[in-house]
């Protein structure tokens, strides 16, 4: 249990209040989040309407919210409010909870260029992990053009390229375990987090008392398990000792019987016929050759790209492949994990999902309206569009107000 530390004293992730917030703050939050599939900063106006709140608690429940700095504020030249990373943390966890996927969240033991790592716990007191995708981070600001998530999008968020990520990850990593790769069980995945079964093993790239014939049966396993999922039709894209965990059964005997290396991080998976694939996949091959022969004087060379796809016959390319596609992906999570809310759009077209699903996920059951509170909005625009002709509707009579002030003020002045 001393992986489970103080939740106030983690780093970077205060999940304390996870737990306490009251469902009305997961109802704006998620408002928010729905508003910012079309603005940068969503109006207060908007908030109200897409969370279905009274008027009169939103101002307070917003305050605390920033308070806490689930959200941000801007003031000019739109007054709006956004959701930080912080708060799309707070609603996939919450989520993660309210579904018994996990019933603890403990210590980060991960950082990297696209994502946060936790250890947590699931209700029968198995650990498990979280990672929090984050892409657009001052790290990894090249995201958008180093790896496939924008297809044929012209622009998007970067919230929404972490969900991608996420469905990324958790549909390839469902596709490998059904071919019998060793990689972590998926368990379920949310937003942008994803929830996968504790490895226990030593990173690889922590090792470092081993002799040459230890590294060389290491190097040689990574290698099979590129080249199998060469033969399946993708390429990993960034295999290296960072994304690789070596379990063994005998520190003192490396075999090939007690030790094989489990391979993580999936998201950038491209298609082996890709243009790119040659180039990525003699990348990872270089890379771990470097890593060997660095650290404990090897002389290990591995095939590259083309030799092996020499001896990969046609017949072997058509088994079950795996679409290194965003399609593809989704169709796994949804054979995997259908609680998942899979229509990640941006735009208009995804609000009536989004809002049903704020009700599922975030809504308290015992205060749970017996049909969707948005069922009125139909979508952003017409919810924009109506408070557009309230605020007008305002300002008219704000003018005849002041007229009619300025008439009596005159009229006073003149009996003077």
């Amino acid at each position: 249990m001393s992986k489970f530390i103080s939740l106030i004293a983690m780093p970077n992730l205060d999940v304390s209040y996870v737990d306490s917030l009251p469902p009305s703050y997961y109802r704006v939050l998620t408002a928010v989040e729905m508003g910012m599939k079309n603005h940068d900063y969503v109006p207060l106006n908007l908030v109200i309407s897409l969370s279905g709140i009274r008027h009169g608690s939103i101002p307070h429940i917003v305050q605390e919210l920033l308070k806490i700095k689930l959200i941000s504020h801007i003031g000019a030249p739109i007054d709006g409010y956004a959701l930080t990373y912080m708060g799309y943390d707070y609603l996939s966890l919450n989520v993660m909870k309210r579904r018994g996927v996990i019933s603890a969240i403990g210590s980060r033991i991960g950082v990297g260029k696209e994502a946060d790592v936790y250890m947590a716990m699931r209700p029968n007191g198995q650990y498990v992990v979280l990672k929090l995708h984050k892409l657009g981070r001052t790290s990894f600001k090249t995201a958008k053009t180093k790896r496939d998530y924008m297809g044929p999008r012209k622009s998007a968020s970067w919230m929404y390229l972490s969900r991608l990520a996420a469905v990324r990850e958790f549909g390839f990593m469902v596709a490998l375990k059904e071919r019998s790769f060793p990689v972590p069980d998926p368990i379920s995945i949310n937003r942008h987090c994803v929830c996968m079964s504790y490895v226990e093993g030593i990173p690889m790239h922590a090792i470092k008392d081993i002799d040459i014939e230890a590294a060389n049966l290491l190097a040689k396993d990574i290698h099979t398990q590129m080249v199998r999922m060469l033969r399946y039709g993708i390429v990993h894209g960034d295999c290296n000792e960072f994304n690789a965990i070596v379990q063994t059964s005998d520190p003192e005997n490396c075999t090939p019987e007690t030790t094989r290396v489990v391979i993580i991080d999936f998201p950038q998976v491209i298609q082996s016929i890709a243009p790119e694939a040659e180039e990525q996949f003699n990348r990872d091959v270089m890379s771990v050759e470097a890593f060997f022969n660095r650290r404990f004087g090897a002389d290990i060379v591995l095939p590259r790209y083309n030799e092996v796809m020499r001896q990969i016959s046609e017949e072997e390319l058509v088994g079950q492949q795996i679409d290194a596609t965003e399609a593809f992906a989704k169709e796994m999570v949804a054979k995997y994990d259908p609680d998942e809310e899979l229509e990640i759009k941006e735009g208009d077209e995804a609000v009536d999902e989004c809002s049903n699903s704020m009700v599922d996920d975030d809504a308290d059951p015992v205060d749970k309206p017996k049909e969707p509170m948005m069922r009125k909005v139909v979508d952003i625009r017409q919810a924009v569009q109506r408070q557009l002709r309230k605020e007008q509707w305002r300002r008219i009579q704000h003018q005849r107000q002041s007229k009619g002030t300025e008439k009596h003020r005159d009229n006073y002045r003149r009996d003077l």
